[in-house]
Parts: structure tokens; sequence; C-alpha cells
């Protein structure tokens, strides 16, 4: 748990620099499982590793019944040593109006998280959500 609660801090502190996260999201993957994922953020103190799934970009519905577009996200800790795979998304909703909630799930679905946005709010969540919404609109474009 306290290593949840220092990564959530850190994300809210931390500027994502990423220009061409859109365009590789929807890359079709390769055969090699490691080009698969694509190093998108590590923490200042390079503790903590984000990476993105290519292709991994999808609009779903919620046991709810919530229409959302999610991303597959794998969180490297080098202190622990541990893996961990989440599902990072925001509901079409929320995209439409520009604020919300980021939330961060198991794979499953199984919540975890959330944190709220504005787009430009200056935040990571509100960049990320920026982001992920900016690529469910180019996907449903296509």
């Amino acid at each position: 748990m306290e290593n949840k609660i220092i990564f959530t801090k850190w994300m809210e502190r931390a500027i994502f620099i990423v220009c061409a996260l859109p365009v590789f999201l929807f890359v079709a993957p390769s055969a090699n499982a490691q080009s698969e994922w694509r190093k998108f953020q590590t923490t200042p103190d390079n503790n903590i590793e984000l990476d993105v799934k290519f292709g991994s970009m999808r609009a779903e519905t919620t046991k709810e019944g919530t229409t959302i577009n999610a991303l597959t996200v794998r969180v490297l800790n080098k202190i622990t040593n541990t893996i961990n795979l989440e599902k990072w998304y925001v509901s079409s909703k929320d995209c439409k109006g520009k604020a919300g909630e980021l939330v961060t799930a198991h794979i499953n679905g199984k919540f975890m998280s959330e944190t709220d946005f504005v787009f430009g709010g200056g935040n990571v969540a509100s960049y990320m959500a920026e982001v992920i919404c900016n690529a469910a609109d180019k996907s449903a474009a296509q």
C-alpha cells in the first residue's frame, strides 16, 4: 500500500514528456514480446518505470455499463522488484466534458484508484487523460 501511495504522490507531481504516445498506442504489436512495450516515463529517482503496451488502446464497457477509453500500462518498481500490469481509463463522458476522473484498475477491471483531471490542468492525471482521450478520438475517426 505504501508503494501505491508513493506512486500516486509521484504521479501528481511528475511531468510526462511524451509527444508520440497517441501514435504508438495504435501500432500493431510485433512478435517480440519485449518490443510490445514502450517506456513512457520514469520517476525522477529512476525507481519506477511506466511502460505502455502497443495497440492497447480500446473502447470498452465497464460492468456498470459505462463506456470507457482504456490502455494497458506496465509499472516496474525497481525497489520492490515487482511488475504490475494495470488498465488506465477515462470514461467517454469525461473525455467529451474534458474533465473527470482518470481511473487505475487491475487488468480484470477491478478498481484500484482514481485521480481528478481537467484538460490543461497541469497535473499528471490531466495530461494522461488528455492523451487517452485524444488517442480515442483518433481511433474513432479511423
